[in-house]
């Protein structure tokens, strides 16, 4: 008989401070998070999505009452509380253009600083290189303070994503490494081998525990420019796999079609046909009608578009495409891609021939200018239901 791996489910709302902690208190208590705990004093690393500094409401962020609730929970058992991500100033979401703290502006550092926590921004703390036994990646540069602590949570948003179709607690730790070292994995826009580039990271990763805040989500063109969607959960396991498999569950997908999760269970990092949800019955909290990327086709699909793409691959493609009455001309799309396939003409000129579709443009814009265009077929193969 196979041996269970726990993710407990509880419901929650809304964002109302006391009902978090006690939701985040439940959760924590149903996959007994204090055994982690061996003595006081102990130093725990909150790993916090900050993709962009942007409000909270726009369901981009690890809303700032759930790190707050989070940091309480650790602060009481006597932890010393780090709460961190890879936070730039001057080319995120709102802030382009203005040298402010994203911390500030997403409404984190005020919920950690009352609660006693401390906030670090790891490209302030520095990188150390580490050598790397992966699939495709060999050396990369870690945050840090990971380094530094006793514990690891992660501590991530419900969202979906353009290549990689979900992130939650394993994509999370892409924010543990620095902007050269994301450019270099995003070298490869197939969302397996990319799947495989993040799987590579995050076996040097420690995470000893994984939350995940599902009160709001995101649907549709995530992680930075989708729907806000009310999903009504929080998420808690020990096994981050386990974790995002439930979440993906939530969303309307099949654990199978996630690259990032069939790809772990063939590393033998999780099972996922010996997951048990505790606290509630999952399918009550199943949302059929989630909005899934554009990007998105099932392994099946992908499988027929590699096998006819030597007959035109424009014809069976999806690329990112300009908006120009959305375009600020900020440069970012130019500057964050990884293959040097953007210039401004004065507006972001795509060349398709370098172009490998990693989609980083379409993620990066604080503007939602870029967005995915799909070609007919694969407009026909999106309609297929299996």
């Amino acid at each position: 008989m196979r041996n269970k791996t726990l993710v407990a489910l509880v419901p929650q709302e809304r964002y109302a401070k006391e009902e978090v902690y006690q939701a985040i208190n439940k959760g924590l208590a149903l996959i007994q998070a204090e055994k982690l705990i061996s003595s006081s004093s102990l130093k725990v690393l909150l790993k916090i999505n900050l993709l962009s500094a942007t409000p909270p409401e726009k369901g981009i962020i690890t809303h700032p009452e759930v790190v707050g609730a989070v940091t309480r929970w650790f602060r009481e058992r006597g932890c010393e509380v780090w709460v961190g991500d890879a936070a730039f100033t001057g080319d995120m979401g709102a802030e382009v253009g203005e040298k402010k703290d994203p911390f500030s502006i997403t409404g984190i550092r005020k919920v950690v600083e009352e609660e006693g926590g401390k906030i670090i921004n790891f490209n302030r703390e520095g990188y150390r290189e580490v050598k790397i036994n992966g699939k495709r990646v060999k050396t990369l540069h870690l945050a840090e303070p990971l380094f530094q602590v006793d514990i690891v949570v992660s501590v991530a948003k419900l969202k979906t994503h353009e290549l990689t179709f979900i992130t939650g607690a394993v994509k999370n730790f892409f924010g543990c490494i620095p902007s050269r070292d994301r450019n270099l994995l995003h070298r490869d826009g197939d969302p397996e081998k990319f799947s495989e580039n993040v799987l590579d990271l995050f076996s040097v990763c420690r995470c000893d525990l994984g939350i995940i805040d599902g009160i709001e989500g995101m649907e549709g063109e995530g992680p930075a420019h989708g729907k806000v969607r009310k999903v009504g959960i929080l998420l808690f396991a020990k096994n981050p796999h386990a974790l995002d498999a439930v979440m993906a569950k939530i969303m309307g997908f099949s654990p199978y079609e996630i690259p990032l999760l069939y790809l772990a269970e063939k590393r033998g990092w999780v099972d996922l046909e010996s997951i048990e949800v505790i606290g509630e019955e999952l399918e009550k909290f199943i949302i059929s009608d989630f909005e899934k990327p554009s990007t998105f086709l099932s392994k099946r699909k992908r499988n027929i578009l590699k096998l006819l793409a030597p007959l035109g691959v424009p014809l069976l493609d999806t690329y990112p495409k300009l908006e120009r009455e959305k375009c600020i001309q900020c440069g970012l799309c130019k500057e964050r891609c990884p293959v040097e396939a953007i210039e401004l003409t004065p507006y972001p000129q795509v060349n398709y021939g370098k172009c490998i579709r990693c989609f980083t443009c379409i993620e990066i814009c604080p503007q939602g200018a870029f967005h995915p265009s799909h070609s007919f077929l694969t407009r026909i193969l999106r309609k297929i239901r299996h």
